[in-house]
């Protein structure tokens, strides 16, 4: 099988103003293959916590970052990047409702107590691979 590779460039910057997940972007995934998905791109915070989550119907990797204050009146900016990965096997019949499809999604959500955050050069990146095994060790 040669290995098919699917990219997302996503260049502009996104503001991570809400408490709730909310999609950045995501890669339609098709049906019957196992793919290796990585997710990478720069973040900052300001006096708040950001999380970040990559996910699939059946997979998902996630991380936090997290900047303090200088003191009541002086905030400094957190800057930083992040990758996230997974596998996922997309099952060769997605379901009976064509409009649904298989997909690996990036999402954020900030801290209620805390500041927002900003995510850019988001990229998205999905291999398509011969066979994904879980190994535990």
């Amino acid at each position: 099988m040669a290995g098919e590779l699917l990219l997302l460039d996503h260049q502009e910057t996104f503001f991570a103003l809400s408490t709730d997940f909310e999609k950045i972007c995501q890669l339609q995934l098709e049906p019957g293959k196992s793919y290796l998905v990585l997710a990478r791109g720069g973040v900052s915070v300001v006096a708040g916590r950001l999380d970040l989550r990559l996910e699939t119907p059946d997979a998902a990797d996630d991380t936090s970052f997290t900047q303090g204050h200088g003191g009541p009146t002086h905030f400094e900016a957190g800057h930083s990047t992040f990758s996230l990965m997974l596998a996922t096997r997309v099952p060769p019949d997605p379901g009976p409702d064509p409009d649904l499809f298989w997909a690996a999604m990036l999402s954020v959500r900030r801290d209620p107590n805390g500041g927002g955050g900003e995510l850019n050069s988001i990229k998205l990146v999905a291999l398509a691979v011969d066979h994904v095994s879980p190994v535990s060790g």
